[in-house]
């Protein structure tokens, strides 16, 4: 026998909060993000100190492309995940790691702007 439900109430799914639902896009976008945050967390947290060999350099080169590319779409990710502007997050990126854009981020950080994206708790920060 099938459950009958007020027309009031919202459905499980359905989320009264004035922002439009998700594309399939935007949440095939989300849980490809999710995995890459898994994957961070796996990778490259699991040791506390790395070696000479290790990815992240001790140089004080920009990022590379790859690297630079990983932060942006980590950023974004992070924003979405905080209910946050994504130039919120940047902002604040910026402030922690003491450069004037995302950009400039030296390579001795990635390790650390990883963590502190992957990490972000806004509302902890906030309240």
């Amino acid at each position: 026998m099938a459950k009958k439900t007020d027309p009031k109430e919202p459905k499980a799914n359905q989320i009264d909060d004035g922002i439009e639902p998700l594309s399939d896009d935007d949440k095939a976008l989300i849980e490809s993000m999710e995995r890459l945050a898994g994957t961070f967390r796996h990778k490259f947290f699991r040791a506390s100190h790395h070696t000479a060999d290790c990815v992240f350099s001790n140089s004080m080169q920009p990022l590379s492309e790859i690297e630079l590319r990983s932060v942006q779409s980590l950023l974004i990710y992070a924003a979405h995940n905080q209910n946050a502007s994504a130039d919120t997050i940047q902002m604040m990126l910026e402030t922690k790691f003491n450069v004037s854009s995302v950009a400039r981020i030296r390579q001795k950080d990635y390790e650390n702007v990883i963590r502190f994206l992957v990490d972000l708790k806004l509302d902890e920060i906030l309240n």
